[in-house]
């Protein structure tokens, strides 16, 4: 039986984790455009940039979410998500490191917080699903 522990902590990490992603992607395109800006480039650039970071994050977010899956299945879902978690808060590090410059580990951040971000909602969809049929 279900207890409502569980369902608030399926909800709040699935909350969470959707404004979290909505933060970041807004964030990086602030802070993209803006250091672009104060180094002379053009927005096009900026633009060119924010794309190529959108692309590769879409194009490994559905290996991320399969492996996911598989990992739900052999663990327990609550640990799978608290290690997603972890990858969220290494992301987000790894992004404010060297802010100024936008370099390697901007970028590594960035797609690493859009897929965990995209990965903790589907885990968190999970949860309320399996959390209903029991």
């Amino acid at each position: 039986m279900a207890t409502n522990k569980s369902y608030l902590l399926a909800f709040l990490s699935g909350a969470c984790g959707k404004s979290l992603a909505e933060a970041v992607i807004q964030f990086g395109t602030i802070v993209i455009t803006d250091v672009y800006a104060e180094k002379g480039r053009s927005q096009d650039d900026a633009k060119n940039k924010l794309t190529i970071l959108f692309l590769i994050s879409n194009i490994l977010q559905f290996p991320s979410a399969i492996a996911a899956g598989n990992l739900c299945d052999k663990y327990k879902i609550y640990k799978v998500n608290f290690v997603y978690l972890i990858l969220a808060l290494i992301s987000m590090i790894l992004m404010m490191v060297n802010l100024q410059e936008m370099g390697v580990l901007f970028d590594i951040g960035f797609i690493l917080a859009l897929i965990v971000y995209g990965v903790n909602l589907l885990i968190c969809k999970t949860m309320l699903a399996r959390i209903t049929q029991s």
